[in-house]
């Protein structure tokens, strides 16, 4: 064999054949889908029915937050005035003033709101209590606009309670949000009405009347049908018609503690009132 015969036959290289162009993906958008006209009335009634359900409950929560509210800051006023009992012999604050906020040492059955108004700035003026202590969270545009008066007391005569002078010159909504019976005597019933707020005009409190005992507890006074003969309470001095709030829980007769009748119908002289029933001034 020749040479030529074994020589190795190298083989021939074929041209590479060149990659098919690459081919972008092209992402899928999907179309944006709107809410039909059924699924967006669906979503309006949910929101409609759960709003019916909540507010309700937060409008009640809300007035039992203000109810609270409103006997706690009785219950100041009424805890003061019991520190102030101890230290006078039994006697609960009262000091007797005439329509136009002066002293009236003379008289036995003084003004009835001056008094009231006057007791609470008294009491306010000899142990400290703030006077926002004195506005009721269901009526707050009501209350004394002024600091109580410094060294106002009962017996200094030529000094006058700028809270019940205000209320003398037309200015009832700057008196306190609290009625305060003068009367009460030194042993007052559990069920005796001290202290009850003022919101007899508007109702305040849907129709119930916060009000502290002669013990220092809180009560709630729902309203009952009927006329009060002359109330001396009101915020601006109108006569409520068709509502009084009664103590059905006192001993005896109904209480009606916002009749003008007086305690017992006859009763108004400072610190002898009656011990279970209560005409807040």
């Amino acid at each position: 064999m020749s040479i030529h015969q074994h020589s190795l036959r190298l083989p021939q290289c074929l041209p590479t054949p060149p990659a098919p162009p690459m081919r972008r993906s092209v992402p899928h958008v999907r179309a944006p889908q709107s809410f039909t006209l059924i699924e967006l009335l669906v979503v309006i009634s949910i929101i409609a029915i759960l709003a019916g359900m909540l507010i309700p409950a937060i409008t009640q929560i809300r007035e039992l937050a203000m109810q609270t509210k409103c006997g706690n800051n009785q219950k100041q006023i009424v805890l003061a005035a019991l520190v102030y009992a101890t230290d006078h012999d039994g006697m609960w604050p009262a000091r007797p003033t005439t329509a136009t906020g002066d002293l009236d040492s003379t008289s036995t059955s003084p003004a009835s709101l001056p008094t009231s108004i006057g007791s609470l700035e008294m009491l306010a003026a000899q142990t400290g209590l703030p006077t926002r202590i004195f506005f009721c969270p269901d009526s707050h545009t009501f209350g004394p606009k002024s600091p109580p008066t410094s060294g106002l007391d009962a017996v200094t005569a030529g000094m006058t309670s700028q809270w019940a002078a205000a209320a003398s010159a037309g200015s009832l909504t700057a008196v306190p949000g609290y009625a305060y019976d003068w009367s009460v005597p030194s042993n007052p019933d559990c069920t005796r009405v001290v202290v009850a707020d003022r919101g007899v005009v508007s109702f305040g409190h849907h129709r119930r009347s916060v009000v502290l005992c002669g013990d220092g507890h809180m009560a709630k006074i729902s309203s009952t049908p009927g006329t009060p003969s002359s109330p001396t309470s009101n915020l601006d001095g109108s006569t409520v018609t068709g509502v009084v709030f009664s103590n059905i829980d006192s001993a005896g007769a109904n209480d009606n503690i916002y009749d003008g009748a007086g305690d017992d119908g006859s009763m108004t002289t400072i610190g002898i009132g009656s011990s279970t029933r209560s005409w807040v001034r």
